[in-house]
């Protein structure tokens, strides 16, 4: 009879902690600190039912004058929410690897953020998996890396039938300009670093905006005035 209350009292006690959600993902997301960092996660149902499930933001550690916020459910929330409004309903046995999203602003400066981002039933809070993410924008080779790369003024500024910009790249750079609606009307591959001379006057007069791209990443931009 001992044996069978205690069997029994084991069962009770691991259905109390029994969990109804997996959560798996890169847990150290690395980034450029002028650039806003992106995580994903896998939230899989391992249980017998649909359910209905909310996801709640728990900062541990960040540095003063950064910015965080997260997506689920279909919807992106500010800073100052916790948790989310809606729920992302996961069928018995399947997995959402698309929904979350953490976000992350260092805003250009050295920083790091610890947090952590737990799922669970909306009817059950008890029942969380939590993961927990280190977002770094201080990594020193990659902030030294970019901030290396660069682009000087254009000269003259404005121009009416060329202009110059000097500037310092890397492997896959590409210069590119865009008009003041967004429309891209050149791309210029780069070397390493040098001086570019634009012909101009086949750009009608008005504002532009060239963008040094590094690896698909933009790192610099400057303003030139077409007369």
């Amino acid at each position: 009879m001992k044996h069978l209350l205690l069997s029994l009292l084991f069962i009770v006690s691991n259905s109390a902690f029994a969990q109804s959600l997996d959560i798996t993902g890169n847990t150290n997301v690395n980034s450029n600190p002028n650039l806003q960092a992106h995580s994903t996660l896998t939230v899989k149902n391992i249980s017998n039912s649909s359910l209905d499930i909310l996801c709640e933001k728990v900062i541990i550690d960040t540095t003063a004058g950064t910015s965080n916020f997260f997506c689920w459910a279909a919807n992106c929330y500010g800073e100052n929410t916790y948790i989310s409004p809606a729920t992302n309903t996961i069928g018995a046995g399947q997995a959402d690897a698309t929904d979350f999203g953490g976000y992350y602003d260092a805003f250009g400066s050295p920083a790091s953020a610890t947090i952590q981002y737990c799922f669970y039933p909306d009817n059950d809070p008890n029942d969380a998996s939590c993961i927990t993410i280190v977002y770094n924008g201080s990594t020193s080779s990659i902030y030294e890396s970019f901030r290396a790369l660069s682009l000087t003024e254009f000269y003259p500024n404005p121009a009416s039938k060329k202009t110059s910009i000097s500037y310092v790249a890397s492997k896959n750079s590409f210069l590119q300009i865009l008009d003041i609606f967004g429309k891209t009307v050149a791309n210029i591959p780069l070397d390493y670093s040098g001086s570019l001379t634009i012909d101009t006057d086949r750009f009608q007069s008005g504002i532009y905006f060239a963008n040094l791209i590094v690896d698909n990443q933009n790192i610099s931009v400057k303003k030139l005035v077409v007369k």
